[in-house]
């Protein structure tokens, strides 16, 4: 499985280099509760001024794909936490993120 989703990464990153259009990385990490440290999934993971986003699996963990060439606001949100966001710049391409409990 994994190795489909990687197939599935690199060719549509190919095709966007081919057709011209900004280059793109992957941003992958988890998502975890800020006070028992535990992985905290269907967290909404949301690239920011995009319509573009993704939910975290049952180990937390989301890829997500960016402009490489410009910094990247991503927005966490999850039902009964505080929102977070973080800015990825340069060649970041690992975000571990810890949400507050409202």
């Amino acid at each position: 499985m994994k190795t489909l989703v990687l197939s599935v990464l690199f060719t549509w990153i190919s095709w966007g280099a081919i057709a011209g259009e900004n280059p793109t990385k992957a941003v992958s990490g988890k998502v975890y509760d800020k006070n028992t440290h535990e992985v905290l999934a269907g967290v909404k993971v949301t690239l920011e001024n995009s319509n573009q986003s993704v939910y975290t699996d049952l180990n937390g963990q989301f890829t997500l794909l960016v402009n490489s060439q410009e910094p990247a606001t991503l927005k966490f949100s999850g039902v009964g936490y505080s929102d977070e966001k973080t800015t990825v710049t340069g060649s970041l391409s690992e975000v571990n993120i810890q949400l507050s409990e409202l």
